[in-house]
């Protein structure tokens, strides 16, 4: 009989017949050994607990280092290597998480690291694994493919195999979440936990179950990943073929040995929820908590959700969230699916006349309802299909600088803009107070009025134009503010809502300009000298001037040496102007990706106070800023909208050389970007960076032709995002067909390869932006407008 340690894949810690049994005083002693080498995350009290009917708490574990809970159980077992193991080094096999935690702990620990992904691993986690420091070997088709390969040449290589789902001191590592959430939350009355191989859940619930016994604990899984539920029901572990799902951390073919073995009686139930409702998941929490999750973090809140809890309400809740490492591609089409599940994505076909004004009278009709068109484009061969056939910031390091980032995103209506509001309505008089308050706004003054007026019981009117974004429309009705959408610009809304105001008697409240509101957004000064006393400089986003002048302020008079920077977009620029001409003047709007910063003239105070508080203006390209947003969702895991994004753009760009090695916050100013606007966003920081590419390629039309350039890009670990026949094709031979296609790669050097390969194989074809291709090139540099007499 064959010996079964000579299998390759044996692996005497996850042994089938011999599992091992994890329990309390190993998590505990793992909690002991990882402090200090792993972020304690909070516990943080969802926004939408109110609407869920429940006080929902979000374990967040997106906050660690590399963005996932993984780390505990990587560093736990790490740190228990005999001193040959740690020179011999590690080996494993991950499509992702597992994989950064293992690249960033062995280089911080010295200890040599291999790890191996399948070509199909999402690309930002590839890109991920290899910055921090792993070697990195992409292989194989699927995962059971790559752990093959990549436990052999552990064998080979006489490297420790770590098992980042059943390994027992993972698993211990895991559970130190457990005592956590109890020391956080310690009235919670269910816990919610993501189950893929297992690791998380049996760890966590072991530690639940000893400290608080009559704590529900959940194992939430999706309908495409279920390995465990199937193991409990034939009483095995048995192997799943996967499809492709939103949730691919949660894409283990098998349960573990040793999760399986310790999972009865810790463990109430396990629980499925739909893929949908884990785009929809990814959306609200994106929309209303301000953070990103990736599917495999969001399967808890998508269960409330989706109504699989109702015994719950009422109740404390915990969801573990467990990483926010979520690809452009996927986040961009979980946003998509999340909004049409949602009913606020709706496609329809109509007729309309070939003439001039035809398209123009359809675009206008929709505009005056407040309805955004996302596409329109003559019939295609449309098929359906799955979508997937003050912190300190993370970028630090690779920006050469300490950097901070003010979370303004974090106010309870995700934006700055409160401060100013509160401030004004605690200083009205009792007769203002009874008459109520006006205001006009696209969005973010109107959230903080809608919600403050009605906490206070004021009454306000809130007047909007058509063309706002419809995201910051729905939470200012959602707020308790009486909206009106009026005009096609802020300047028509301005008018009638101040005309209005004078009719009822209302205060009207400039929330870029009246002298209250500055007051109240300068309080952001004194807290940044109280929270970063070193600080060298802040980099400060500017519209109409009430956040910039406001803290300025407050900042010169602190500590006078910090250099103060009012940044704005290459089209949202009325401040400069203003400067320039000595006076505010009107500038009329272009679209921007910087809607917090569209106003069209400097106020009156802003201007009168900005001079000799602010050192410098500054311009950055909207290309930056959204690099700026993808880099922020990717490295920090939170969501800022373009006007946060401008100062850490305006560093990305260059625009500060002298600040290397210095301390500089940026005021993340607000988090209210749509679901439309953050889908693009993604696309445009991708397409500068070079992560995006679009090219034609001639294929022969026979069967196999389309077949081989998708199996080369996938060889090479390129996304295919897009791949659509030319239209109107009318040159070549009838056994050929040209293609436009739109792929997603993990940078220039990777871009550069894959033409090569393409100019190598096929005869013709051509690449858009052709002179892109050579790499990213120097940032070029806007001007900086002097603001010191």
């Amino acid at each position: 009989m064959a010996n079964p340690k000579d299998d390759p894949e044996y692996d005497e810690w996850c042994d089938p017949d011999n599992p091992r049994t994890v329990n309390f005083d190993g998590i505990v002693a793992a909690s002991r050994r990882i402090v200090g080498k792993v972020v304690k995350t909070p516990c943080m009290r969802a926004h939408m607990s109110k609407r869920l009917g429940l006080e929902l708490y979000m374990k967040a574990e997106f906050l660690q280092a590399t963005g996932c809970f993984k780390e505990r159980g990587v560093i736990n077992t790490l740190l228990m290597l005999s001193e040959e193991q740690k020179k011999n080094g590690v080996a494993a096999a991950s499509t992702g998480n597992h994989a950064g935690a293992l690249a960033y702990h062995s280089t911080q620990l010295g200890i040599p690291s291999i790890v191996v992904m399948p070509t199909h691993a999402p690309i930002t986690k590839v890109n991920k694994a290899e910055r921090l420091g792993a070697k990195l070997i992409l292989h194989g088709a699927s995962l059971s493919e790559a752990k093959h390969y990549a436990m052999t040449m552990a064998k080979e290589k006489k490297m420790m195999y770590i098992n980042g789902s059943d390994h027992p001191n993972v698993i211990e590592g895991q559970g130190t979440i457990g005592i956590e959430v109890i020391e956080q939350v310690p009235n919670v009355d269910a816990i919610l936990i993501p189950c893929g191989g297992g690791s998380l859940l049996v760890g966590t619930a072991i530690a639940i179950k000893h400290l608080k016994p009559d704590v529900e604990v959940y194992g939430v899984v999706t309908d495409k990943t279920f390995s465990m539920i199937e193991a409990l029901k034939r009483n095995e572990p048995i192997f799943i073929p996967l499809e492709p799902t939103i949730a691919d951390g949660l894409a283990v073919n098998k349960a573990g040995v040793n999760t399986f073995h310790n999972i009865r009686g810790v463990v109430d139930k396990m629980v499925v929820v739909r893929e949908d409702w884990v785009a929809r998941a990814i959306m609200r929490v994106i929309e209303e908590e301000k953070v990103v999750i990736e599917g495999a973090a969001a399967v808890g809140i998508a269960s409330i959700m989706a109504g699989l809890f109702p015994h719950l309400k009422g109740k404390t809740v915990v969801a573990v969230c467990s990483g926010g490492n979520i690809d452009a591609t996927t986040l961009s089409r979980a946003l998509e699916r999340g909004m049409a599940a949602e009913g606020r994505l709706m496609k329809f076909k109509v007729t309309v006349s070939d003439r001039p004004g035809g398209l123009a009278e359809l675009a206008s009709m929709l505009a005056s309802m407040g309805v955004t068109m996302r596409d329109c484009v003559p019939e295609r061969a449309w098929v359906k299909g799955d979508v997937f056939s003050v912190q300190r910031a993370h970028m630090s390091k690779r920006l050469g600088l300490e950097l901070y980032m003010k979370a303004e995103f974090l106010q309870a209506t995700g934006c700055f803009k409160e401060r100013g509001v509160i401030n004004t309505l605690l200083m009205l008089s009792e007769e203002q107070k009874k008459n109520g308050v006006a205001a006009a706004s696209t969005g973010n003054h109107a959230g903080a009025l809608a919600y403050h007026s009605t906490q206070l019981g004021i009454p306000s009117i809130v007047v909007m134009p058509t063309h706002a974004p419809i995201t910051k429309v729905n939470k200012a009705e959602r707020l308790g503010a009486k909206l009106i959408l009026h005009g096609a610009s802020l300047s028509e809304a301005k008018h009638y809502a101040m005309t209005m105001a004078k009719e009822k008697k209302m205060m009207y409240i400039n929330g870029s300009d009246h002298p209250n509101v500055i007051e109240g957004q300068g309080t952001i000064g004194i807290e940044v000298i109280e929270q970063v006393p070193n600080v060298d400089a802040i980099l400060i986003p500017c519209g109409g001037g009430s956040l910039l002048v406001g803290t300025a302020i407050a900042i010169k008079h602190l500590k006078p040496d910090v250099e103060v920077y009012g940044v704005v977009t290459d089209k949202t620029f009325s401040m400069i102007e203003a400067l320039k001409r000595n006076e505010p003047i009107f500038i009329p709007l272009e679209p921007t990706i910087a809607d917090g910063l569209a106003v069209n003239k400097a106020g009156v105070n802003t201007f009168h106070n900005i001079r000799g508080v602010v050192d410098k203006m500054v311009v950055v390209r909207e290309d930056w800023v959204a690099r700026a947003i993808m880099r922020v969702i990717e490295e920090e895991k939170v969501v800022i909208e373009g006007a946060a994004a401008v100062g850490i753009a305006s560093i990305m760009a260059g625009l500060f050389p002298h600040l290397k090695g210095k301390t500089v916050v940026a005021v993340c100013s607000g988090g209210n970007i749509d679901a439309t606007t953050l889908s693009r966003a993604l696309e445009r920081g991708m397409a500068a960076e070079g992560r995006l590419m679009k090219f034609k390629v001639t294929v022969s039309d026979r069967p196999g032709g389309l077949a081989e350039l998708a199996s080369m890009l996938a060889s090479m670990g390129v996304t295919m995002r897009d791949c659509v026949p030319e239209r109107a094709w009318v040159k070549g031979d009838v056994f050929s067909v040209q293609l436009k296609v739109i792929v997603e790669t993990r940078g220039w050097d990777h871009t550069k390869q894959l033409v090569e390969i393409i100019k190598k194989h096929y005869k013709e074809y051509f690449f858009q932006d052709m002179e892109k291709i050579e790499g990213p090139g120097s940032a070029s540099r806007g001007p900086c407008t002097g603001c010191k007499q």
